[in-house]
């Protein structure tokens, strides 16, 4: 590797919580395998300050111990005492704790896990009550109010869906935006963004300052019924195809041209009729004067 891993890790002075310094401690162990003779004598190097002075006192005091586990589990039992978090300490740290520029989500998650076992929460519903609120006191204000958007609808959201949505919203307020966690806020499900009035919960076809405090219709714009105007009859209250006066145009239009044509059904049939008619006379006259029926000529032939 280019670098050591000791080197990511920071003396402990006394001033802050040994069971945070410790976990780190174990994690740079595991991973540059150290034993536990070297795990209980690199632990008094990484001391300064008071805590230096117990840790090698503690030491000194297993120096005839064989077992290196023992001798380790000393020293850090002896630390502990010293300056492990009181219940008191705890629930300060708990409650008033303050977001950091490189503080993270679960890094707070793990944080205050670490306070509720030294307040002694092992209830699993109480310990994610605590959870929930402690992160949401904690996190930024225009992440917090982002996330609260959420909850408009009286349903409080789970300790899982905050972890998630204040990822996503520190990614955006990481940027450099100012309106980041507003737009965040928008594009995660079920929120919206106004762009009339640059506030999340709704959008600008239901915003209610350009309106006038009544929220726009989504269906299509309809006049009023006492602004139409007739084409036809100039009249207000209708429409040209809905006209009255038009209906009874049609009407009489309709009764005249059935009128009309009854009458030439009546006569033109007749008039047909009568015509063939007379020509069947004429043309039997016709075969009667010259002497001879119709039938005739194609006997002869």
């Amino acid at each position: 590797m280019p670098f050591k891993l000791e080197t990511i890790l920071e003396p402990f002075s006394g001033s802050e919580d040994f069971g945070l310094w410790l976990r780190e401690f174990e994690t740079v162990a595991e991973a540059s395998c150290w034993s536990a003779r070297q795990r209980s004598q690199y632990i008094v190097l990484f001391m300064k300050g008071s805590a230096k002075d117990i840790a090698r006192q503690s030491l000194d005091e297993m120096e005839d111990e064989e077992d290196n586990d023992r001798r380790y589990a000393h020293v850090v039992r002896c630390l502990g005492q010293a300056f492990s978090l009181k219940t008191h300490e705890a629930w300060e740290l708990l409650t008033t704790r303050k977001w950091k520029n490189q503080d993270t989500v679960d890094g707070m998650v793990a944080e205050f896990r670490r306070y509720l076992r030294v307040l002694a929460v092992t209830s699993p519903l109480a310990s994610e009550i605590l959870l929930r609120e402690a992160l949401m006191a904690c996190l930024p204000v225009e992440v917090r109010k982002a996330i609260e958007v959420f909850e408009e609808d009286g349903r409080e959201l789970s300790l899982n869906d905050i972890i998630l949505k204040a990822r996503s919203l520190l990614k955006k307020c990481g940027r450099g935006a100012e309106n980041a966690a507003p737009l965040a806020a928008g594009g995660i499900t079920s929120g919206k963004y106004c762009h009339n009035c640059k506030v999340v919960g709704h959008t600008a076809a239901e915003c209610t300052r350009a309106t006038g405090g009544q929220r726009q219709s989504r269906g299509r714009y309809r006049k009023p019924r006492g602004s139409l105007r007739c084409y036809n009859c100039q009249e207000q209250g209708h429409i040209a195809r809905n006209c009255p006066r038009r209906r009874d145009q049609k009407d009489g239009q309709s009764g005249g041209a059935g009128e009309a044509k009854v009458s030439s059904a009546k006569s033109k049939p007749q008039g047909s009729l009568g015509g063939a008619a007379v020509e069947d006379s004429e043309e039997r006259q016709g075969f009667v004067s010259a002497g001879r029926l119709p039938g005739e000529a194609v006997l002869r032939m």
